[in-house]
């Protein structure tokens, strides 16, 4: 068979990269841009993909770079396209960290028919496309005259017709830069592992090594549940009761305007567990490097437990916040199997003892809301029972996900009923924050996590807080009620917590503590 140069080939899988897997991108610029610049950028995107594997590219080991593009590129699309996020550091750093059971979630007959269509049977022509010999000498010629061309081409492009108008785009409208496949991804790449590198060489920092607790007479429990994915609108100005139990009972506080630390797990929670603020919380592996709120309990006396049915079989709590502790309990199933241990570990509970409970559950975990919650909570249908959540109706996704809520409700109640018996004996309070909101297809977003914290909707980072008070706590109930509606966030946790416990340590901040008049 007659053989074709594989400059050719590059040219192709260019073309085909900047046309299949680069939609919503372009879809996106006909809001800022006539058609013919569109048709521009789209050229110049053509000839710098062109100009970049001209580089990594030389005869037969094209094949090989073209198809582990293609596979990169087509799973990155898939995601920036079903899902309208973007491919941020946080985002590739969370496919580090994922475990299996989050996996499963977005494993889907679309994704694997969409990789076979757009990636597999294009790298089967790869394959077979016959690359016809080059002597050396005319091979280096060919190789600096498409080099030459297409970076000619692309800076022309950029100095004279698109330049200054993409940098502006650019600047400020971010969620630009995390779409562009497949430069989002790999930019995207490269600042998680500059991060990384800098993690390395970061020292571990001890604090509040001054922290006492008074010896009071009446010992406390406390119950922090750190939930997932439930935003704030579901419970303030809602057509649907989806905390009928939760809010039955008395001394309930519901914070109305609670917002998250970041827009991912990773981020929100190691953030309201340590010293950190949303504003001095820069990079998600922080928590690795300090004490957190879970030390200080424990270093002074506070018997503290880390419940976690969110790590799946990973058996890792996010952000090593509990690397230091005793006693640790994982789970990999719903949530009622943890509370369940929750509710053994008070049976037996030492009256000369303060206790605090970390419960991090798996709340309303997507995209697969359904698979969080048992059947019989399958009060509103019809739900969504796939795993892209572009192919459901905005009612099926919503009613699976107001199922889940409904669900966190009855555990929450069940908490609660128990602590209520407990408080003849102890002090006793619960705390319920989301880790941070969700989208469900508001403006053609889903999930979280998929635009950096400042363009990210309001959905993904306005979150649930509650705070139930026992009997005994109607100061500290009070404190928190007269704050119901105020701005807050997850900043004011661990100080919160320290105040309830009364522990004083330097690192205090009275403004800060929710428990504070």
């Amino acid at each position: 068979m007659r053989g074709f140069s594989y400059h050719f080939l590059i040219l192709m899988t260019s073309c085909f990269i900047v046309s299949v897997f680069n939609q919503t991108f372009f879809s996106s610029l006909s809001a800022f841009f006539p058609a013919y610049k569109i048709a521009y950028i789209w050229v110049f995107m053509l000839f710098m993909i062109s100009l970049c594997f001209e580089l990594l590219c030389y005869g037969k080991l094209s094949k090989v770079v073209l198809i582990l593009f293609l596979l990169f590129c087509c799973i990155s699309a898939f995601f920036i396209d079903t899902l309208h996020i973007g491919i941020t550091p946080d985002i590739i750093q969370s496919l580090f960290n994922t475990h299996f059971s989050e996996v499963k979630g977005f494993l889907n007959l679309n994704l694997f028919s969409t990789i076979f269509l757009y990636a597999i049977l294009p790298s089967i022509f790869i394959y077979f496309y016959p690359i016809k010999y080059t002597p050396l000498f005319w091979g280096s010629i060919c190789k600096i005259f498409f080099i030459s061309l297409y970076a000619l081409t692309s800076l022309s492009l950029w100095s004279f017709v698109i330049g200054k108008d993409l940098i502006y785009l650019l600047t400020t409208q971010h969620r630009f830069q995390y779409t562009i496949v497949p430069i989002s991804p790999i930019r995207s790449t490269i600042m998680m592992l500059h991060d990384q590198k800098q993690k390395l060489s970061m020292p571990y920092k001890q604090i509040a090594l001054d922290a006492t607790m008074n010896n009071i007479k009446r010992k406390k429990i406390l119950v922090l549940v750190i939930g997932e994915s439930l935003r704030s609108s579901q419970l303030h100005q809602y057509p649907r009761e989806l905390m009928p139990k939760t809010k039955s009972h008395s001394q309930l506080v519901n914070f109305s305007n609670f917002s998250s630390c970041g827009v991912i797990t990773a981020i929100s929670v190691p953030c309201m567990l340590t010293h950190y603020t949303h504003e001095t919380y820069t990079n998600r592996y922080l928590s690795n490097f300090t004490d957190n709120i879970l030390d200080i309990t424990q270093r002074v006396g506070v018997k503290t437990y880390w419940l976690d049915s969110n790590s799946g079989s990973a058996q890792n709590c996010i952000g090593g916040v509990c690397n230091r502790m005793s006693n640790v309990y994982y789970f990999d199933d719903l949530d009622e199997v943890m509370f369940n241990t929750f509710n053994t570990l008070t049976q037996n509970l030492n009256t000369h003892e303060n206790y605090f409970f970390l419960l991090h559950t798996l709340g309303s975990h997507g995209p697969d809301y359904f698979r969080r919650y048992p059947q019989e909570f399958e009060i509103f249908q019809p739900i969504c029972k796939e795993k892209n959540p572009n192919l459901c109706t905005s009612e099926e996704l919503i009613n699976a996900y107001d199922n889940s809520v409904l669900y966190t409700d009855s555990l929450l109640h069940l908490a609660i009923s128990r602590l209520e018996q407990l408080q003849g004996e102890f002090d006793v309070s619960l705390w319920y924050i989301s880790d941070h909101g969700k989208s469900l297809g508001e403006l053609g977003n889903y999930m979280h996590g998929g635009l950096p914290y400042a363009l990210a909707p309001k959905n993904q980072t306005q979150v649930v807080a509650l705070a139930w008070f026992g009997k005994n706590l109607r100061d500290e109930y009070k404190n928190f009620k007269i704050k119901e509606n105020s701005p807050l966030s997850q900043d004011y946790i661990f100080h919160s917590v320290l105040g309830f416990f009364k522990i004083k340590t330097n690192i205090y901040q009275k403004s800060l503590d929710l428990t504070a008049f």
